[in-house]
């Protein structure tokens, strides 16, 4: 299991996608906390690829399983979160490598852990 923390925004829950109901929140949940926050090593489509903070590699049948949501639903749902730009997806055989478009911009380490200047 991975360690660490996310932020998440509280204009998430204006977000008439990301909180159209519990499933779509749900998963977006899931991805964000399921995507890497560093440069990570991983198999791809037969080959070695390196995964850049906000990417991850998953499936529609383990997000089902893992929150009991229909199998098609969480396909119509990855489907809406790119129509929207919030991801982009590439799907295989052995899963789909999705990436989140604003990870960058909202996961960036911030530096509230550092002493303040008096």
């Amino acid at each position: 299991m991975q360690s660490g923390y996310i932020k998440l925004y509280r204009h998430t829950l204006e977000n008439p996608i990301a909180c159209k109901d519990s499933d779509h929140a749900a998963i977006w949940q899931f991805l964000l906390l399921s995507a890497t926050h560093k440069e990570r090593s991983v198999s791809f489509k037969g080959a070695r690829i390196i995964l850049m903070p906000g990417q991850l590699i998953t499936s529609c049948a383990s997000i089902s399983k893992q929150y009991g949501i229909n199998n098609n639903k969480v396909r119509r749902v990855l489907i809406l979160f790119e129509s929207e730009l919030m991801i982009k997806q590439e799907s295989r055989n052995e899963g789909r490598l999705i990436t989140i478009c604003n990870w960058l911009k909202d996961q960036q380490p911030d530096n509230t852990h550092e002493p303040q200047e008096n």
